[in-house]
């Protein structure tokens, strides 16, 4: 397979079961290596410590700590400010939702974040992941 995406594009991989879409998500994220060829990333090629700069991984199932909404999401960028966190927030449309609870941005999640609803879940991991600042998230 050769592909080429510019950047700001978006891309959906479709197709039936068996044709190789996760193959392709674990080769882009380096879960599996390609027995032919190689996965190039802006012209470099890919490799462990270059895929971190480049790609963040949204999993369906996102891990959630203990701890504060902020503090879930600054796990994406540590030295974030609360400013740079509500503006990750905003784009992941979840601002507004947090500024409606009463502690706001210190509201606990609790483990895994169970008092929130799954989307609701998914939007603080997608808040995260857009913290990281790369420019391809799978």
């Amino acid at each position: 397979v050769s592909l080429q995406i510019k950047a700001g594009k978006k891309i959906a991989i479709l197709g039936r079961s068996g044709t190789g879409k996760s193959t392709l998500l674990k080769l882009l994220t380096g879960a599996l290596s390609p027995v032919n060829g190689q996965v190039v990333l802006n012209g470099e090629r890919a490799h462990t410590n270059l895929l971190s700069k480049y790609i963040s991984v949204l999993n369906q199932k996102p891990h959630l700590f203990d701890t504060t909404i902020g503090n879930n999401v600054r796990i994406g960028k540590p030295e974030a400010t609360d400013e740079e966190i509500w503006k990750a927030l905003e784009k992941a449309q979840l601002a507004s939702h947090v500024t409606s609870l009463p502690d706001g941005l210190q509201t606990k999640m609790h483990e895994m974040g169970k008092r929130f609803s799954g989307g609701e879940r998914q939007r603080v991991a997608f808040a995260r992941t857009l913290m990281q600042e790369t420019p391809i998230i799978v």
